[in-house]
């Protein structure tokens, strides 16, 4: 049984002349915690954008599950975001005029997933310990609480992979420390965890941090 998720070799992105991504080589393991460390500019969330299959790469390969990612229709891609992947943003995305538990259940519509709307959303809330906010609405939450929410919408269709793209950046040092234990208790259950950041502290909580500078591979 092959246990990685990801394989990505020689991979190359180009935005307008610019190399974005200049020959990435990268593994991850199923079950595997990886932060992925840059500064502003280096490439790191167009990486995660690909792996996410939000982005398309120029040149090199990406292997999924096994799969070349070139090789995957449109309609499987979109299958694929909405069935396995759960993302988590930096500016939590969440839809004001919506409550808690309608933003938690909003990837129910695109997924294929069979469960009873509110028994998942109870639960996906509860895992994050905020079954009490069910009924409140984005600004009647704090910052750190909004980006829980976000953690729960991620994990509404039980998703294989997590990524995370600067998850705690607009959090003070407190709610960033909560919400990194979350994701360390959810990789304890067996998710995948890609975490984008920029700050040192947050991607040593990970298993293991890939550096990127201009594009390429740090250490």
């Amino acid at each position: 049984m092959n246990d990685k998720l990801i394989k990505i070799s020689a991979l190359r992105k180009k935005f307008q002349s610019r190399d974005v991504l200049s020959g990435i080589d990268i593994d991850v393991a199923k079950g595997e915690f990886v932060a992925i460390k840059g500064a502003s500019g280096s490439g790191k969330s167009t990486l995660l954008s690909i792996i996410g299959l939000l982005e398309d790469y120029d040149k090199g390969e990406y292997l999924l599950n096994g799969s070349c990612v070139k090789s995957i229709t449109e309609k499987q891609k979109s299958q694929i975001r909405n069935n396995t992947l759960g993302w988590i943003f930096q500016n939590f995305n969440l839809i004001g005029d919506m409550t808690v538990a309608e933003n938690v259940a909003l990837p129910l519509k695109y997924a294929n997933v069979k469960c009873n709307k509110k028994e998942c959303v109870n639960s996906v809330l509860a895992q994050v310990g905020l079954l009490d906010k069910y009924n409140a609405y984005p600004d009647q939450l704090s910052g750190g609480q909004q980006q829980r929410i976000a953690i729960a919408r991620a994990l509404i269709t039980n998703p294989d992979l997590i990524l995370a793209d600067e998850p705690t950046g607009n959090l003070d040092s407190f709610n960033g420390k909560n919400i990194v234990e979350i994701l360390k208790q959810l990789n304890k259950l067996g998710k995948t965890i890609i975490l984008i950041t920029h700050d040192d502290a947050v991607a040593q909580q990970a298993q293991r941090t890939i550096e990127i500078t201009d594009g390429n591979i740090a250490c």
